[in-house]
């Protein structure tokens, strides 16, 4: 799904086994279709780099051990709380302010 201008992602949702994700280089705005409950249970690993995101939300990924956000718009992690099994999260080249969000991330 790389470097296609899709704007909208939330249809993953339809592919429940998907353990790897690539939808950089796009135009996303927002990921709220990752803070469903009981979606995507078995997806580990997450590259949204060089789209347009502008939040990091809380993502209810429950075995996502890699995000890759860089090259964003990101200006606030204020509404992240944290990931139990997150080992590598990529924030570079965002805009980032608020680093408030960054806690209870125990294998980063």
């Amino acid at each position: 799904m790389m470097g296609n201008n899709i704007k909208d992602i939330s249809s993953i949702n339809l592919v429940p086994y998907l353990l790897n994700l690539d939808a950089s280089r796009n135009k996303l705005i927002n990921i709220d279709c990752l803070t469903i409950d009981n979606k995507l249970e078995y997806l580990q690993e997450l590259n949204l780099s060089g789209n347009k995101i502008t939040e990091l939300v809380p993502i209810k990924l429950p075995n996502l051990r890699n995000l890759n956000l860089s090259k964003n718009k990101i200006e606030s992690l204020v509404n992240f709380k944290g990931h139990p099994k997150l080992e590598k999260l990529d924030l570079k080249k965002n805009k980032l302010r608020i680093l408030s969000g960054l806690k209870d991330i125990p294998k980063l």
